[in-house]
C-alpha cells in the first residue's frame, strides 16, 4: 500500500482549493507529536487550563530562563498585539466561554509586556498554544488556508520543544 499523500488528498477533497504547502503540513505533524508528548508527560494525559497551570506552578521560578523563549514570545507579541491593544487574530484564538475570556486577558497582559513574571510568561504562552491545539483538533482552523498558520506552528513547535525539555528536568519526568 502506498502512503497517503495528504496534500493531494486534501486538494481532491476540497476541489483543488487548499493552500497548504508540504512544509506547513510537516509543521502541523511536528505540532501533533509535540502536543501528544506535552499532554502525556506534562499534563498526565489531561490537558486543560487548570492542569497546565498546576504543572507549571511546580517549577522553581528561579530556574526559568525566559530569554530561551524570547524569539517565540516576540513572534506572538508581533502577531497578536498592536498599538491599540490587540489584533483581530488574537480575538479569533479564544472562544466566548468565560474560562477562555479570563485566560485571553491573562495572555494579553503578557503579550503587551504588562506582566513580565517568567512563570506567568510560560503559563500564558502554554495557554495560547493550548488554544492552537483546540482550534486545530476541533475544526476551528480553516484547513483550506493552513499556510496562514505556518509561522504559528513553527513558533509553537519551538516553544513546546524547549518547554518540554525544561520540564523533563525540572519536574523529573520519566519517559521510560
Amino acid at each position: 500500500m502506498m502512503p497517503l499523500n495528504l496534500k493531494n488528498w486534501m486538494n481532491s477533497f476540497f476541489d483543488q482549493a487548499v493552500e497548504a504547502n508540504s512544509s506547513t503540513l510537516i509543521e502541523i505533524q511536528k505540532f501533533t507529536v509535540l502536543w501528544v508528548i506535552f499532554e502525556k508527560y506534562v499534563c498526565n494525559e489531561n490537558a486543560n487550563y487548570r492542569q497546565i497551570e498546576v504543572q507549571l506552578e511546580k517549577i522553581n521560578s528561579a530556574n526559568i530562563k525566559v530569554e530561551l523563549y524570547g524569539e517565540e514570545l516576540n513572534y506572538f507579541k508581533g502577531r497578536y498585539t498592536d498599538p491599540q491593544g490587540h489584533t483581530k487574530l488574537f480575538d479569533n484564538i479564544f472562544t466566548t466561554r468565560n474560562i477562555d475570556q479570563i485566560n485571553q486577558a491573562r495572555c494579553l497582559k503578557v503579550l503587551k509586556s504588562e506582566v513580565t513574571d517568567p512563570l506567568e510568561i510560560l503559563i500564558s504562552l502554554s495557554f495560547l498554544i493550548y488554544r492552537y491545539r483546540n482550534n486545530l483538533f476541533h475544526g476551528v482552523k480553516d484547513v483550506m488556508r493552513l499556510d496562514d498558520q505556518h509561522d504559528n506552528f513553527i513558533n509553537a513547535n519551538s516553544f513546546l520543544a524547549k518547554l518540554i525539555q525544561f520540564l523533563k528536568a525540572e519536574l523529573n519526568i520519566q519517559t521510560t
